[in-house]
């Protein structure tokens, strides 16, 4: 399968610690591939990495067989990359829609777009349509992820690189926003899912990377990961 975004021999500091290390991952065109680990592993640094959030130190990222190494953040987001941090972070005093319409506006969608976009994101989630014009600061812990997440779609992008959406969520909004991958998988977008929970990366991603102080120490089809062994890779 065609990968739509790689990394070569990645290397990624803050001053003179190595968050990862020598890291190559492949996300392949229409799948969703898992990144898990132990807290501290380097995964929420990678993903910032290929977002342009953070500067590479050495390696290469590759997008569409481009090298986009040193791009920034808003430029990955328009060229089809879009992240989706840890924490949420809506903008708190803008209603439901004027967060989701903000993206929009940014990339010059016109108003058919928009509407096409808007309904997309509401059949996702529905409960985000019943309030649309509630300020997002009100929501739910749930609601507010639902809605960053329909943000990000409102970009048009190509890859979504998720970190740890369940993050002090209950149970039954997890179930909800879990569900939504597979419809997502369908339309041909890629997913890069960052989940401290192995059991919920690996009932939505064909493969799985395992992380362990900023270095892979596992890869391969999520099908074939030996559970004890991926056990081994957190108690070590």
């Amino acid at each position: 399968m065609k990968a739509i975004l790689e990394t070569h021999d990645l290397k990624v500091q803050y001053g003179e610690v190595v968050a990862v290390d020598n890291l190559s991952i492949t996300v392949p065109i229409g799948e969703s591939v898992g990144l898990i680990g132990p807290n501290g592993a380097g995964k929420t640094t990678l993903l910032k990495a290929l977002s342009g959030v953070l500067p590479v130190s050495k390696g290469n990222v590759k997008y569409m067989d481009k090298d986009v190494t040193s791009k920034k953040s808003y430029e990955m987001s328009r060229m089809g990359v879009s992240l989706i941090p840890e924490g949420r972070l809506p903008f708190a005093s803008l209603t439901v829609k004027e967060n989701l319409l903000l993206p929009a506006y940014s990339i010059k969608l016109n108003k058919n777009e928009i509407k096409e976009h808007l309904e997309f994101v509401y059949d996702l989630f529905p409960r985000l349509k019943e309030r649309s014009n509630q300020k997002a600061g009100n929501l739910s812990g749930g609601e507010q992820q639902m809605m960053v997440i329909s943000r990000a779609l409102m970009m048009r992008p190509k890859v979504l690189l998720i970190d740890e959406p369940s993050l002090g969520l209950a149970p039954i909004i997890i179930e909800q926003i879990y569900e939504v991958i597979p419809k997502l998988l369908k339309t041909d977008l890629s997913i890069l899912l960052v989940e401290q929970s192995s059991e919920l990366a690996l009932s939505v991603c064909s493969n799985i990377y395992v992380m362990r102080e900023g270095k892979m120490v596992h890869s391969g089809n999520a099908d074939r990961l030996n559970k004890s062994e991926l056990a081994e890779y957190y108690l070590r």
